[in-house]
Order: C-alpha cells, then sequence, then structure tokens
C-alpha cells in the first residue's frame, strides 16, 4: 500500500489550512455572537423607561344652547364674529356671499 506523508485527502498546502482556519473562527465568533444576543435578550433593563407624560386634550369649542333658546342662523353668528373683530372686512364679505349662495340653492 502506497502511502503519502504530510498530504492527507486535501493536497491544498497552506491554503487550505488557512481556509480551515478561517471557516472554524467564523463558527466561533457565530456561535457567541448567537450567545451574546440570546443573553442581552433574556436579561430584564437595570432602569425602566421614563412615562411619557399625559397631556390633557385640548378642551372642545361647544356652543352651550340653553333649552327655549332659539338657534342662530349663520349669518347672525358671521355678523357676531365680525363685531368681535374675529374676522376682518374682506372675509365678512365673502363668506356673506357664500352663506347667501348656499341658501338661496
Amino acid at each position: 500500500m502506497l502511502t503519502y506523508w504530510g498530504y492527507g485527502y486535501n493536497n491544498y498546502g497552506i491554503a487550505g489550512t488557512l481556509l480551515y482556519i478561517f471557516i472554524i473562527i467564523i463558527i466561533i465568533i457565530t456561535i457567541i455572537e448567537v450567545i451574546s444576543a440570546l443573553a442581552s435578550h433574556s436579561r430584564k433593563p437595570s432602569t425602566p423607561p421614563a412615562p411619557t407624560p399625559a397631556v390633557p386634550p385640548a378642551p372642545a369649542a361647544t356652543t352651550v344652547i340653553h333649552p327655549g333658546t332659539p338657534a342662530k342662523s349663520p349669518l347672525e353668528i358671521l355678523n357676531e364674529r365680525y363685531a368681535k373683530g374675529e374676522i376682518d372686512k374682506d372675509e365678512y364679505d365673502q363668506k356673506k356671499l357664500d352663506i347667501q349662495r348656499a341658501h338661496t340653492l
């Protein structure tokens, strides 16, 4: 039987040896990373996250209508807003035309 000293099944010399070492290092690094990820996932955080402050909702603009009080027409509401100075003359005229067109349809 003929034997070859110094060769094995893979005759790649130094390149084959370096390849095997590289593959073993990659496998070891992968195992370490998996164990590290599992360990950090199972640990509880040392400090709980700070609770977010609750912000109350802004109060809704509601109109209180008392029983027996007749509802105001859109034109009356527009006149009041103009009288209070909430809207200017141009906006008042435009909205007044819009209201009049809506009621004629």
